[in-house]
């Protein structure tokens, strides 16, 4: 008896840690550098297809760390970065300096080009900045924009798997250098495992808000938007239509992702079901036990009282 609940207890302890450990996926993984307890990014489409990327931060560095890295994706040719620092009221403190190689100076950052032309920011901080750590990542990527017949395409990852840090919220706007006369012909996607939304409002900009990167996974936009945003002698397009080729590509990246979160769910309840119902047995074999038990102990008081009796009269 004592066997069959151990086994009962132990599936119960493995049904449930593999329930929690799944529930909370997005949360598993360690937090190495620090969180980030915010990132707002204002994409800017230049008319000549480069994109200007302005990264505001806010983040919490653990009492180990002396540097913040960002790296890019191949073959993303930045230029132009400047690095920022500013309090937690908004204002500015003072441009940190660029260094040639990774520096050790604190208050300095630099532009690293690796192998297979990746490049990384390095960004590093003083010990006085134990806590919270305001600053603005501002760079260019190079030929941002992909032309085809129909359309213009433009992807930018805002982070990669690469990124060592858990952030919080996601927030931004999107924005061309061109006038806008219509939104109908604009078309905006984020592809991210969290929450997301974003209003096109406004000719303006396009703002979008993501819960989130809780699990170091790609944070990316992807845009369509007309040709005629950008200067001609700037385009060598594609000579192919595609958007509605990726028109279809975003339909199926939804309902992919939908029928991901519903299989998800079905696991979650069926694992919940089964660790619930093993609960229930466990319950049950050591109530069958105590009873068992109860019923035995009056017998045997009996019986040791009748060998009391004979003794006594012996």
């Amino acid at each position: 008896m004592k066997k069959s609940i151990r086994i009962v207890f132990l599936f119960v302890v493995i049904i449930s840690i593999f329930l929690i450990s799944n529930l909370n996926c997005s949360y598993a993984k360690e937090l190495v550098d620090g969180n980030i307890d915010a990132i707002d990014y204002e994409v800017l489409i230049k008319k000549n297809s480069d994109v200007v990327v302005s990264e505001i931060w806010e983040l919490t560095l653990d009492t180990t760390v002396d540097s913040v890295e960002k790296e890019f994706d191949d073959n993303i040719v930045i230029k132009d970065v400047l690095v920022t620092e500013y309090d937690k009221d908004g204002n500015k403190k003072n441009d940190l300096i660029k260094t040639e190689g990774i520096s050790i100076d604190p208050s300095s950052y630099s532009v690293v080009k690796q192998e297979e032309n990746r490049y990384k920011v390095v960004v590093r901080t003083e010990k006085v900045h134990e806590g919270k750590i305001y600053f603005l990542l501002t760079y260019t990527i190079e030929n941002a924009v992909n032309f085809y017949n129909d359309c213009a395409e433009i992807n930018i990852n805002l982070q990669n798997d690469k990124f060592n840090f858990l952030t919080k919220e996601i927030s931004g706007r999107i924005m061309f250098e061109s006038e806008l006369s219509s939104l109908d012909n604009i078309n905006v996607w984020i592809h991210s495992n969290a929450e997301s939304e974003f209003t096109m409002k406004a000719l303006e900009k396009i703002n979008y808000y993501i819960d989130g990167n809780k699990n170091r996974e790609n944070v990316s936009i992807r845009v369509t938007c007309p040709i005629e945003l950008f200067e001609t002698e700037n385009i060598d397009a594609v000579l192919e239509n595609k958007l509605q080729d990726i028109l279809e590509e975003e339909k199926n990246y939804v309902n992919n992702k939908l029928e991901m979160a519903k299989r998800d769910l079905i696991v979650n309840i069926v694992l919940l079901v089964i660790g619930v119902i093993l609960i229930i047995i466990l319950i049950v074999v050591i109530i069958i036990k105590k009873v068992k038990k109860s019923k035995i102990e009056p017998v045997k008081e009996e019986n040791e009282m009748k060998e009391n009796d004979i003794d006594k009269t012996e």
